[in-house]
């Protein structure tokens, strides 16, 4: 166990490097608890998330989400996070473990004069993640076939054991995958389902080796307030097709 960002994670449960095969040719499962939610909502909701971030939000449909970064005036990385949309006002950010008390103080500040309530959510959502080419059958016999309709980088809700959740196909691996985000009460007999359907319990080792083996940034390496989003090799996920939409860092 070693100590990240104020919760007691594994580096491994077996060998880093046999849990890195086994997600790229079988299934893992992740506890990744640790990974923030931020709840953005309201009727300005659209409209502060077009300041705040440089993903052109107003076009994601809902049940959609995208990777996107918050940017500081000077164009810093503030933190890089997933974005979901709920429906027409709500969104949910999913953000990195050591920067939810600096994003929230960053958010509430951006949201003066907007029409939007900002609720942290991290202490009683739990998520884990179950990845690799197998991932599909596990979370098959765990909800049934309707699994299968949530396409890459789209979610949905389920009921599992009573209980509402949310089921994107996302990852932080290259390999197929899905993130469940669950009430943290219910994270122990989750995680004790998915091992039972057969995924590997993966620790945080082979989580770099598989996010670095890919180049997928991770904040505080490849990413911290003095990179940019292009500087990091991210152009991809910026929208500067509109001279009229000014978000923070633009310039």
């Amino acid at each position: 166990m070693v100590s990240f960002n104020g919760w007691e994670m594994p580096m491994q449960y077996a060998s880093i490097s046999e849990e890195h095969r086994n997600v790229r040719l079988a299934v893992g499962v992740f506890d990744v608890c640790h990974m923030g939610q931020i709840q953005i909502s309201g009727q300005d909701s659209v409209e502060f998330l077009q300041y705040l971030l440089p993903t052109d939000v107003a076009r994601m449909r809902i049940g959609s989400m995208k990777y996107s970064v918050m940017c500081n005036e000077i164009g810093g990385v503030i933190d890089d996070l997933a974005i979901y949309r709920k429906n027409e006002t709500d969104f949910l950010l999913v953000v990195n473990a050591g920067r939810i008390k600096t994003d929230l103080q960053w958010i509430q500040k951006a949201a003066a004069g907007y029409s939007v309530i900002v609720d942290d959510l991290s202490q009683s959502v739990g998520m884990l993640a179950v990845q690799g080419p197998k991932s599909e059958c596990v979370m098959t016999q765990l909800l049934g076939g309707e699994v299968r309709k949530v396409k890459y980088f789209r979610f949905a809700p389920f009921l599992i054991n009573g209980h509402e959740t949310i089921v994107s196909r996302s990852g932080y691996t290259g390999e197929d995958g899905f993130e469940i985000m669950c009430p943290m009460s219910t994270v122990g007999s989750l995680w004790k389902s998915l091992r039972e359907l057969g995924a590997a319990p993966t620790g945080l080792g082979a989580r770099d080796t598989l996010r670095t083996e890919m180049g997928y940034c991770l904040y505080g390496h490849e990413l911290n307030e003095e990179i940019t989003p292009i500087e990091a090799g991210l152009d991809r996920i910026l929208c500067l097709d509109s001279n009229a939409r000014n978000f923070v860092g633009r310039e």
